[in-house]
């Protein structure tokens, strides 16, 4: 498999109906289910459990228990799925995430995820349809993982490189989702991951009704990134990602396709993309500080069709 072939393939959405557990509690689930794009396969059972829990803390959840899901699981040598496995594990066991084990899956081609599910109260759950305009969007992790997962299969990555991406790739949302359950003024979150930045700005802007103006030189990139970017060094479904934005997206005049195509790239265990009330941006800002956070200002919700347009 080429490096950034296999993308995590959401195989529920989280914005499906949650369960109503008792008066005022629901239950969420998700799932992920990927091709390996790592080639560690503890590092990749670590990101794909980071990953999952991702899309319950994006929704104000608490994560309960996970089970992971091994499709095709004879093309792993016994040793390698053993190490997928206890990655997942230690991700969870951080967590603090009840683990269920594992199953296996029907798939044609070798796949890994896991399903988790958690639990929040019906009044304080997030989805990404609830922003305003002009509400202040707040990012809680740089860009780039998947063009930094893209150069360390291909051995383009120097380790401190190497180290600063895995540290970001294996970095619960824990916090940051707590910061956010805490906050006043927060009306619709997104996780950032295989739909990119582009991808999920759009999804609150069309959850919104309307425009989000992306600040680029406001917008956190992991260092190293841009500069493999214009290298070539560019998984294909970040390139196939850039294509379907299509008319959705609104470049500034003369910017170079590479810095578009950071800001397309899918993540492996991206941050947070919250809508925020103008006036609470600042006591947002301080919480996620104080919970070793660190969050960026990177654009706003305005009145207009629902689209994005990049500033330069």
């Amino acid at each position: 498999m080429r490096p950034g072939e296999g993308r995590f393939l959401h195989v529920t959405k989280t914005k499906g109906a949650p369960f109503r557990l008792a008066p005022g509690l629901d239950l969420v689930s998700a799932v992920t289910l990927a091709s390996p794009e790592l080639d560690d396969p503890a590092l990749f059972g670590r990101v794909a459990a980071a990953q999952v829990l991702s899309e319950l803390y994006a929704q104000g959840a608490d994560a309960l228990f996970a089970l992971a899901l091994v499709g095709a699981p004879g093309l792993l040598s016994d040793r390698a799925l053993q190490r997928m496995l206890e990655g997942a594990g230690a991700t969870l066991e951080q967590a603090q995430v009840s683990n269920l084990g594992a199953r296996d899956i029907h798939t044609s081609a070798l796949a890994f995820g896991l399903s988790a599910t958690g639990a929040v109260a019906r009044k304080r759950r997030f989805s990404p349809d609830g922003g305003r305009a002009g509400d202040v969007l707040v990012l809680t992790k740089p860009i780039g993982t998947g063009i930094a997962a893209a150069a360390i299969q291909l051995g383009h990555a120097s380790r401190a490189f190497q180290r600063a991406a895995v540290a970001q790739m294996t970095t619960l949302n824990r916090a940051a989702a707590g910061a956010l359950a805490a906050s006043a003024g927060v009306h619709a979150v997104a996780d950032v991951q295989s739909r990119g930045l582009l991808g999920h700005a759009f999804e609150l802007a069309r959850g919104a009704k309307a425009r989000v103006q992306l600040e680029l030189g406001r917008t956190p990139i992991l260092a190293g990134v841009p500069a493999l970017a214009a290298e070539g060094v560019v998984p294909e479904a970040t390139r196939r990602m850039l294509k379907a934005a299509g008319d959705r997206v609104r470049f500034p005049e003369g910017l170079p396709e590479d810095i578009a195509l950071v800001l397309a790239d899918g993540q492996l265990n991206g941050g947070l993309l919250a809508a925020v009330d103008a006036k609470q941006v600042g006591k947002l800002l301080r919480a996620l500080e104080k919970a070793h956070v660190e969050g960026a200002v990177v654009g706003t919700l305005v009145k207009g069709k629902p689209g994005v347009d990049v500033l330069g």
